[in-house]
């Protein structure tokens, strides 16, 4: 979901602390999480926006680094939130498996080279 769909208020986004400037790929991701984990958020379904993808986006296509990153904020919402008394904690697991899953085949195949297994699951 580009940042550009996205309405919030500037208090939601300060008080769930802005931005997380250490991400690359996927800080607007992050802040969504953390604000729809604190405020009720809502969706409009129909488009509104344009979007362009092609091969100079840097997570379009699903970089290794995006996934990585991916990961990294989905373990810290698990972290975050009792996942269990909401009934989440299935598919937070179940998105954790395949973006595994994503990261392995990403890094066994990059670059037109195949990498050993342990090259591909090391942060």
């Amino acid at each position: 979901m580009p940042c550009l769909t996205v309405l919030v208020k500037r208090e939601a986004v300060h008080k769930v602390g802005g931005f997380d400037t250490t991400l690359k790929y996927i800080e607007d991701y992050d802040l969504f999480l953390r604000i729809a984990s604190q405020y009720k958020v809502s969706c409009i379904r129909e488009p509104l926006t344009q979007y362009r993808i092609h091969d100079g986006n840097l997570g379009g296509t699903g970089s290794v680094g995006m996934t990585k990153e991916t990961l990294r904020v989905l373990k810290r919402v698990v972290e975050r939130l009792d996942l269990r008394a909401k009934g989440h904690l299935w598919r937070i697991r179940k998105r954790l498996v395949l973006l595994w899953c994503k990261l392995v085949g990403q890094c066994l195949w990059q670059g037109g080279r195949v990498k050993t297994l342990a090259q591909a699951i090391l942060f």
